[in-house]
């Protein structure tokens, strides 16, 4: 959120926040679109047990766009690398107790399936007045959680009109860079925990062939492991289509088509709208499939990539 001023207007004064907890925390409440376009908040104040003991976290939310968990930590002066050992905590627990995001997820009667939520993907959003940019560099080498910092200021005029500008750190600028220490999520990874071999095969094909259908139309997306889904998105971390990976079934393919999209009016095999399922109010489309019908469904990844580019 910003907001430029221009020609003869009023002069205006720095309006600093009182407190995190409240002052800052109420802003948010009143404006989430600072945390993104599409970020529902959760809960607030959650408390979060630590080797410290209970700690308060500020935010818990979701990005219906992207299909992920973020949680939220504010600070009212300078964010320095002293919070990421915080955050990570929070983070941690998080992933840890997945029956937590559920629940709040069902408690604010979101129109997500809770059961489909891949708990294991969780985005870090840091709000404060300044980041340093130590902190910025430090999350470079964390690749278990994503990152975003949105730089938040607040001015007031002489007539007590208030002014907030952002600036937001995309997650793209930092992108973790692993080593080849690190574990990562991968085939080999699926294979060493219960996912079937046929499973596994028809997983690889159907990446293989996504990956072509990518380059063939040019669309600038490519895949992400995560724990149990493999995801198609932008440089900048938008997802399109994802895949659902599952041990002994049919995988699950994944459409960002919003919640809005008529597939009785979509020009598509009849088989396939009759196997498409959808969640009134989300943007994910879900499909059950077989590796040869991968290419039946290039309508509907492309209307998927079109929609998060627009």
């Amino acid at each position: 959120m910003a907001q430029i001023i221009v020609g003869d207007k009023s002069p205006i004064q720095d309006y600093p926040f009182a407190d995190e907890v409240h002052d800052m925390g109420d802003f948010i409440v009143s404006h989430p679109e600072i945390l993104g376009p599409e970020v529902e908040i959760l809960a607030r104040e959650l408390q979060v047990p630590t080797i410290a003991g209970l700690k308060r976290l500020d935010f818990l939310a979701f990005d219906t766009e992207n299909n992920q968990v973020d949680i939220v930590e504010l600070k009212n002066q300078l964010a320095d690398e002293k919070v990421l050992l915080q955050t990570l905590r929070y983070a941690n627990w998080l992933r840890n107790n997945p029956d937590t995001i559920r629940y709040h997820i069902k408690k604010q009667n979101l129109k997500i399936d809770a059961e489909e939520i891949d708990t294991d993907s969780i985005k870090v959003i840091i709000v404060a007045p300044k980041i340093s940019h130590t902190l910025t560099e430090l999350c470079q080498y964390i690749t278990a959680f994503d990152f975003e910092f949105v730089e938040l200021q607040r001015f007031k005029d002489a007539s007590g009109k208030v002014y907030a500008v952002t600036d937001r750190i995309e997650s793209e600028v930092i992108e973790p860079v692993p080593t080849k220490s690190q574990g990562t999520y991968d085939l080999k990874w699926y294979s060493e925990h219960s996912v079937r071999e046929q499973q596994i095969q028809d997983l690889q094909k159907t990446i293989d062939e996504l990956i072509v259908i990518c380059e063939r139309n040019a669309w600038d997306i490519g895949p992400r492991y995560v724990k149990w889904s493999v995801r198609f998105q932008t440089p900048g971390g938008r997802n399109a289509f994802l895949l659902n990976v599952r041990k002994t079934q049919n995988h699950h393919l994944f459409f960002c088509l919003g919640p809005d999209f008529d597939i009785s009016k979509f020009n598509i095999a009849e088989k396939i709208k009759k196997n498409i399922r959808h969640t009134k109010g989300s943007r994910w489309w879900k499909i059950e499939f077989a590796v040869e019908e991968i290419n039946d469904l290039v309508p509907l990844l492309e209307m998927a990539y079109q929609n998060i580019i627009k």
